[in-house]
C-alpha cells in the first residue's frame, strides 16, 4: 500500500504574478503574435505545401486549440495571394467513396 504525505500549507501555495514586473499597465499596450507557437517543421510544411499547384493536393492543419494555426495560415496564404492569380472558389465535400480524397 502506498503511503502518503500529508501537505502543508506552503505545499498549497501558488504562483503569482507580481503585476508591477510585467512591463505594461493594460493589455491594450500589447502586440499580438504574428506566427504560430514553437512549430517550425509546420510553417515550412504550410510554406511547402501552398507553392503546389496540382490537382489532388490538399493540406489538414492540426494541432492544439489557440497555438495560432488559423492566424498564421490565413496571414501567410494572403502574403503569397498578392503575388498569384485569382483562383476559382474551392468547395470541399466529404467523398464517402473515397474519404481520403475530399
Amino acid at each position: 500500500m502506498k503511503e502518503f504525505k500529508e501537505l502543508t500549507y506552503n505545499d498549497l501555495m501558488k504562483n503569482v504574478c507580481d503585476p508591477e514586473k510585467l512591463g505594461f499597465e493594460t493589455t491594450e499596450e500589447l502586440t499580438g503574435l504574428v506566427g504560430i507557437i514553437g512549430e517550425e517543421r509546420a510553417k515550412a510544411a504550410l510554406q511547402f505545401g501552398a507553392v503546389i499547384d496540382k490537382k489532388g493536393y490538399n493540406m489538414y492543419i492540426a494541432g492544439d486549440s489557440g497555438a495560432g494555426k488559423t492566424t498564421y495560415a490565413r496571414s501567410y496564404i494572403k502574403k503569397i495571394a498578392t503575388s498569384r492569380e485569382v483562383p476559382f472558389d474551392w468547395c470541399y465535400v466529404y467523398n464517402f467513396e473515397s474519404p481520403d480524397n475530399p
